[in-house]
């Protein structure tokens, strides 16, 4: 298949373009399709080799004139096609995570141009056959249109080790062999033999099958220059995602039980908009629209431990996942040169939200629980947006730069309230809210809110040629079903910038926000069963001060060294569960060293650390209230993530006009720690802890190391050969998902899971490949 496939798209890719076989147009270069589209990138799963020793996407050799054929056709092109094979021992599946290594051969690169008649086309392709492959082209008549069309293969491959107990008998619907239900309903009767059955029934029953998805994004642009003050623009791209996912279709607390939940998702979003140009006024009108299409709303799930229902426990589960749902949006917008070097460009956007006429399950699939009325078949979910932008910017006098900015948005939910009068919770408990005993959260949530930020910065030029920079901004929101009803933060900064193109540039950069929430309201929180002084911290009061600098320093010719450092501190005054502090630095130094223009030597080292403590009281609910209000019951969680990376690489560029030769070096190393604590929140009066010592959790790794080597031989200048060799070695070590926490499928005696783990792997590829231009 992947050899027919191969063949097509070559022979596609070589049809003779008939509309361009006329007069010669001078050689302009078109848009190169070898570039990702806005948005979108591609991950490269081989070296490219070229005789300059430049990137293959990038070397485009002069155009020659097919003068034998008489066509007038300007054509030029490459070609990239080898060998490649890979050896993998351990997680092969994240070693070509979103990658294709199979062994083989490719076609890592192609490319042609022609032009003629005033018209400039471009065909590529990336990868041609794998599942990670791109195709496009681009067409242009200069002066008048220009489009191109992108085609993409994405493929995300979490697992090919997984196994499953499930087996889809329609689309999102799971089911276990009756055998295993039956046998696993027993074994759980006194006396228990759960522990002798469930592996028995795993190794006779698990399927095994490839965790992954993939996307296929089709995507085009088109513009149209109506006149020279017009032009008509238009974009769209259209997504096709299936596969599955890992997914826990719970029955409580007390089991996990894994599915590989089915993906079969469509997104296209369009966009369409005109531009006209009067003096010095741009105009511009357009519609957005985004359209997404689940085509299996809802997942059905048997209980692997129950074969009949219980009005207590059921044989099967339910759940709805992504509805389908359409977004349009109408916009306008404005710039505007003004006098005294000033611009003013404003923007409008007004949005409308529909959810495609959700429906909402029944309560529950369990036969032995009493049917309960749903209060509505479908959810109604309705939105509109409103987007506001306008700023100003200038140079009033010289050597003084003003910018000055507003931006608004409002999401309005119309979402239709609804309060149920009782719930089946884990298809296994039917409650019901009485005077007496009301029950929390029946009553559904529609979230929204607006924001506004208001900035004006002023930068004036210093003597020597730095410049110093101050600036004010004002966020104000407002929030709807959350603890606080808005909030308002002020940001002010100042910055210092210096650059001398001989020796050294340097950008510095302090920044303090104070933010406050208004209208406070945790009655929900205590409803619900949570802590009264709990506070998100997305909303949360919180101080803030981050501090940067970046210097770049060229103390000789040829060298160049680079600094970055930053340091960030957040804490949350009003906090007494929940992030109370976090606190950020990172640093790193690069190094650039260009002796001739054959030799070029680089390293960096660069360090990322975040600390982090949280704080929780374990208290039951509903509680009494000695209970739960105990200080002694506090405990804290302090988070520390530590990641180092290490890079270096050596060129030899055009070596006797002939040899490119490239060494490559990445390591990064992760540490991650979590410590538990006792004693009391930060808001709390200090008290003896009465809970037990915690049992400390191990630390995290994840190391990754990366060796590449490339080197090149042109024979001609339209001829080279090339060999490179990759090595990556990945350790990790993850209590949650490491092989130790999840020995094989099943984590305890009620667990079933589908296997899937953080896996280490120690993988070479090499890869033979010529290069040929004409």
């Amino acid at each position: 298949m992947r050899n027919i496939r191969l063949f097509v798209v070559l022979a596609l890719l070589a049809l003779p373009v008939s509309a361009l076989a006329q007069t010669t147009a001078s050689p302009s270069q078109a848009t190169d399709p070898a570039q990702p589209a806005v948005g979108q990138s591609q991950t490269t799963s081989g070296p490219s080799t070229s005789t300059d020793g430049q990137s293959q996407t990038a070397a485009k050799p002069a155009a020659s004139t097919d003068q034998s054929s008489g066509s007038g056709i300007i054509k030029d092109g490459s070609i990239d096609l080898g060998s490649m094979g890979s050896s993998v021992t351990g997680d092969a599946a994240r070693y070509n995570r979103y990658r294709d290594l199979s062994n083989g051969a490719f076609i890592d690169g192609f490319r042609t141009r022609l032009e003629g008649g005033g018209w400039l086309v471009n065909f590529m392709a990336d990868h041609v056959a794998r599942a990670d492959a791109r195709y496009g082209a681009t067409f242009a008549k200069p002066g008048t249109i220009e489009g191109s069309f992108q085609w993409d293969q994405i493929r995300e491959l979490v697992s090919n080790t997984t196994k499953s107990l499930f087996t889809e008998v329609a689309p999102g619907v799971f089911r276990v062999d009756d055998n295993v239900q039956n046998a696993l309903q027993t074994a759980l009767g006194p006396p228990s033999t759960v522990s002798t059955v469930l592996p028995a029934m795993l190794a006779d029953y698990a399927r095994p099958f490839p965790l992954s998805t993939d996307r296929h994004i089709a995507s085009g642009t088109f513009h149209y220059l109506v006149d020279k003050d017009t032009t008509v623009n238009f974009d769209v791209d259209h997504t096709n995602r299936t596969g599955n996912i890992l997914y826990s279709g719970t029955f409580g607390f007390s089991n996990a039980v894994d599915i590989p939940e089915p993906i079969d998702q469509h997104t296209t979003n369009a966009n369409m908009n005109v531009d006209h140009q009067i003096g010095d006024l741009t105009i511009r009108a357009g519609f957005t629209g985004s359209y997404f299409r689940n085509d299996i709303p809802v997942i059905t799930w048997d209980n692997p431990y129950r074969y009949t229902d219980l009005a207590t426990l059921s044989s099967q589960g339910r759940t709805s996942v992504a509805p389908s749902n359409d977004f349009s949006v109408f916009n306008a917008s404005f710039s505007e040169k003004l006098a005294r070097h000033s611009r003013v460009a404003g923007y409008v956007a007004f949005g409308f939200l529909d959810d495609d006429g959700a429906t909402v399950i029944p309560q529950t699939i369990n036969t032995a629980i009493a049917v309960v009325p749903l209060f509505s078949n479908t959810v109604g979910g309705q939105g509109q947006t409103k987007n506001a932008n306008l700023s100003f910017v200038s140079r009033p006098i010289p050597k003084v730069n003003v910018d000055v900015r507003y931006r608004y948005y409002d999401y309005n939910n119309l979402t239709p309230v609804w309060t149920n009068t009782s719930r089946v919770a884990y298809d296994s408990a039917l409650q019901v809210s009485t005077p007496t005993a009301p029950l929390a959260s029946l009553s559904t949530d529609r979230y929204g809110g607006s924001k506004q930020t208001f900035t004006a910065d002023v930068h004036i030029i210093a003597p020597g040629g730095g410049s110093i920079g101050v600036g004010y901004a004002r966020n104000q929101a407002t929030y709807n079903d959350r603890i606080f009803a808005g909030s308002g933060e002020n940001v002010a900064h100042v910055s210092f910038d210096a650059l001398s193109t001989q020796y050294v540039s340097l950008h510095a950069k302090y920044e303090h926000a104070i933010r406050r929430g208004t209208g406070l309201d945790t009655t929900d929180l205590v409803a619900d069963g949570e802590q009264p002084m709990l506070q998100t911290f997305d909303i949360a009061d919180r101080n803030r001060d981050l501090f940067t600098v970046a210097a770049s320093v060229f103390p000789v010719n040829g060298l160049a060294i680079e600094f970055t450092a930053g340091d960030g501190q957040d804490s949350y005054p009003s906090t007494n569960f929940g992030l109370t502090n976090a606190k950020h630095y990172t640093y790193g130094v690069d190094v650039n060293v260009d002796p001739n223009e054959h030799v070029n030597l680089n390293a960096g080292y660069n360090v990322d650390d975040f600390n982090g403590i949280e704080w929780s009281r374990n208290a039951a609910s509903p509680p009494p209230a000695a209970v739960f209000y105990d200080p002694s019951k506090d405990w804290s969680d302090t988070n520390h993530d530590r990641t180092q990376e290490a890079t270096a690489g050596l060129n030899f560029v055009r070596l006797h006009d002939k040899v490119d030769v490239r060494f490559g070096y990445d390591y990064n190393k992760g540490r991650g720690t979590y410590v538990y604590g006792l004693g009391s929140a930060p808001l709390d009066p200090v008290v003896a802890s009465t809970l037990p010592a915690p049992v400390q959790l191990p630390t995290l790794v994840s190391d990754l190391t990366r060796g590449t080597f490339d080197v090149s031989y042109a024979f001609t200048s339209k001829v080279s050969m090339g060999f490179s060799f990759w090595y990556e070695k990945f350790n990790v070590n993850d209590f949650g998902l490491g092989a130790t926490a999840l020995p094989g499928l099943n984590l305890t005696t009620t667990d079933v899971l589908m296997g899937y783990t953080y896996q280490p792997y120690t993988a070479k590829t090499a890869f033979a490949r010529i290069v040929c231009h004409w």
